[in-house]
């Protein structure tokens, strides 16, 4: 075809990728990728067909990366995902990939209902709901997973206590974030920077600054954003001398 100078369609392309998958060629198939990458052949059918040829070949990473790559990704592009995750015994990640992939998306109700969906649920995807609560600002969320968390005796590390606790700067759940951080606290946690800056913002912006500067004073080794919260924190609340002293320390 190509030495007759006739163009590939979409419809070809997808018949060569679905001849790839039957075989498991993956040299053959991810040339085709390349060779419909340089064409400009990237239609929803060939891309779908480039998903189920990397997921049979074993290649579950450019499968992903083709996932992300779709404009429209639609319910077919995301079971051929699961299928090739579970068919590769990697079933294990394909929840929290799903969840990682919706709140990347802001789809925070499909990411909830694969959470849900999930029968045993490790570390990784809690952290994954937690993390993505609160990056988008579902603060009442990602509090009540991270309680649900505890209460049914999953090990919590600084991943999870980082990201709900940077939901807990809001006044509305202040009580909350303190008993959170008295969780930090008994499990070792309070000396860790990434663990001690939203609970520095938390107090800081609601008053405590006495706390704040408490949990200021215990990091180990404070970077830029620490110190500002706490030179803020005292300026927000009319403290001049305090955030004078502050500001020298620095």
């Amino acid at each position: 075809m190509e030495t007759k100078g006739l163009r590939p369609s979409n419809m070809t392309f997808t018949s060569l990728l679905q001849t790839s998958s039957l075989l498991e060629h993956l040299w053959f198939g991810s040339s085709l990728h390349a060779k419909g990458f340089k064409l400009g052949l990237n239609d929803i059918c060939v891309q779908t067909s480039l998903l189920n040829m990397y997921s049979t070949c074993r290649d579950l990473g450019s499968a992903k990366l083709v996932v992300w790559d779709m404009v429209d990704r639609d319910y077919v592009a995301w079971n051929s995902l699961i299928l090739g995750y579970v068919k590769n015994n990697k079933n294990v990640f394909v929840g929290s990939t799903l969840v990682r992939m919706y709140f990347k998306n802001h789809e925070g109700e499909a990411a909830q209902r694969v959470f849900y969906s999930i029968a045993v649920k490790g570390v990784v995807i809690w952290t994954e709901i937690i993390t993505g609560y609160s990056k988008m600002t579902y603060v009442i969320s990602a509090i009540r997973c991270f309680f649900e968390m505890v209460h049914e005796a999953h090990e919590v590390d600084d991943y999870v206590l980082n990201g709900v606790l940077s939901a807990c700067v809001d006044l509305v759940v202040f009580k909350q974030g303190e008993i959170i951080h008295c969780y930090a606290v008994k499990l070792g946690y309070d000396i860790e920077m990434s663990i001690s800056e939203s609970p520095i913002d938390m107090y800081a912006k609601n008053g405590g600054l006495e706390v704040a500067s408490l949990v200021f004073s215990q990091v180990l080794d404070p970077d830029l954003k620490c110190w500002n919260l706490m030179l803020g924190g005292y300026s927000h609340h009319g403290m001049v001398d305090e955030a004078l002293k502050i500001f020298k320390r620095f």
